[in-house]
């Protein structure tokens, strides 16, 4: 199974020299007794009708990452390891019954805007999953898919919160780049999902 989501990625352009920014029971004492605790196994969530009866492995939620306003220079220059402004958050969901197994990979293209590519950008990533998977990799603008994190058998909802701090914008120098005050750059992060099991097994 795969799934594929898209969140884009984007800077501006400053020409100025100014960074912008259970119920309790009484026995008799004299008396034991037993009594039992259980419960049945279902797949499906009872509030969520969209859900198989055999379960899911979904990619719930990708982010979106914003660098601000950039000074000209940098872009001709380069830089390394600007922070994003904004925390983001990736969410795998899996239901499914038997084995968890998932891989989760990601993407992306140059930065441009109408009139202008840049060159030599990686995204820098990491997080822990609560579930308990690392959340690691570089992305470049080449479109290689890099792997950022496996499942580690644990069903459930396994959130990676990337912190702003943890998702880096690194740019190679682009000297000869057609800049205007007001520019935007835009690139797209394709995020892919897949499992050696389906999607919704049987049961």
């Amino acid at each position: 199974m795969k799934k594929a989501f898209l969140a884009t990625m984007g800077i501006g352009i400053l020409a100025s020299m100014t960074m912008v920014s259970a119920t309790t029971g009484f026995a008799d004492e004299a008396e034991a007794k037993d009594s039992t605790a259980n419960f049945t196994i279902t797949a499906k969530d009872p509030v969520d009708p969209t859900d198989p009866d055999n379960g899911t492995l979904t990619l719930k939620e990708v982010p979106s990452f914003n660098y601000g306003v950039l000074e000209a220079s940098s872009i001709y220059s380069g830089f390394t390891g600007k922070a994003a402004q904004a925390e983001g958050k990736v969410l795998v969901s899996d239901t499914r019954l038997g084995t968890s197994d998932w891989t989760l990979t990601a993407n992306m293209d140059k930065f441009t805007n109408s009139k202008t590519s840049l060159e030599g950008a990686a995204l820098d990533l990491s997080a822990v999953g609560t579930l308990g998977e690392d959340f690691t990799g570089v992305i470049k603008d080449d479109k290689s898919p890099v792997e950022l994190a496996k499942g580690n058998g644990s069903h459930g909802k396994d959130e990676f919160l990337i912190s702003a701090e943890n998702a880096k914008l690194t740019l190679g120098a682009n000297p000869k780049a057609n800049l205007a005050a007001d520019d935007a750059f835009e690139t797209t992060i394709n995020w892919n999902l897949s499992s050696s099991q389906p999607v919704a097994p049987t049961a």
